[in-house]
């Protein structure tokens, strides 16, 4: 037997080195990816059988020369070849929890909570069960302030004036009494108060008959002029209710009136 065939017995006899054997850890590989590690343990052993062809190829030492191999050439080329494989067949486990290419699994947004567990994948919400933001509770609108109850709204009518003890009206109160009851339609339908007044001059009882008929003689022209009957309630006061000085005729003047008050 020449000695070319004993060489090639020799290689034929040959153990395969670590860099062959198909039972070899994958640079880098990560066992808990079963998927990515049977992927990497193909590519490797077509890339062997590739470098292997290639060196029965290399049948001269020129050739040889030319195409030199090295184990820090075949460990950068192998771990390129791991990192495409682990951005391509990677991103899903056989669980089917996606992964990154480090094979952990997917966080798109960064708060703690993997994806499959995240219930607001795209929101982040850092320490809650769920990954998604609590509820936002909005606060019962406040109920709107209840207005204060309006003052009863009251109408003097200065200027009405009644002949000397007598409930009569004189001519000079009737233009005023028709503003009042322009007025009192403005009210819209509440109820009206008629209340009579008086000076001092005289007895009280006899200033408390009259105020009570200068009240019924105001009601009844506020009648004549549209306002409902039901709407108006004649009462007397007599001298119980001054706003002025009695000693004056200025004072006694501005106690002889009629008001329009609004009965709450």
């Amino acid at each position: 037997m020449n000695d070319t065939k004993r060489s090639d017995m020799q290689r034929s006899d040959a153990k395969p080195s670590d860099t062959q054997r198909s039972d070899a850890k994958p640079i880098g590989a990560k066992p808990s990816d079963t998927k990515l590690y049977v992927g990497i343990d193909l590519a490797r052993r077509a890339k062997h059988k590739a470098v292997a062809l290639t060196s029965q190829e290399a049948a001269s030492p020129r050739a040889a020369r030319s195409k030199p191999i090295s184990f820090a050439h075949d460990r950068a080329g192998f771990q390129a070849l791991l990192d495409q494989l682990r951005a391509e067949a990677g991103t899903t486990s056989l669980a089917g929890v996606k992964v990154n290419v480090d094979g952990c699994p997917l966080d798109s947004d960064g708060d703690g909570i993997p994806d499959y567990k995240d219930k607001c994948p795209t929101v982040p919400a850092p320490g809650t069960p769920d990954g998604c933001p609590p509820p936002v509770v909005e606060k019962p609108a406040e109920p709107a302030p209840v207005p204060a109850p309006e003052a009863p709204r009251k109408l003097t009518l200065e200027g009405v004036n009644f002949s000397t003890d007598s409930s009569g009206l004189l001519p000079e109160s009737i233009a005023i009494l028709d503003g009042a009851a322009a007025t009192l339609k403005e009210w819209g339908e509440v109820k009206i108060e008629v209340a009579g007044h008086t000076d001092s001059v005289g007895t009280d009882a006899y200033n408390l008959r009259l105020s009570q008929r200068r009240a019924d003689t105001v009601r009844a022209y506020l009648i004549e002029k549209g306002i409902a009957a039901d709407r108006l309630f004649a009462k007397g006061y007599g001298e119980s209710s001054p706003v002025a000085d009695n000693k004056t005729a200025e004072g006694r003047y501005k106690n002889r009136r009629v008001e329009l008050i609004q009965m709450q």
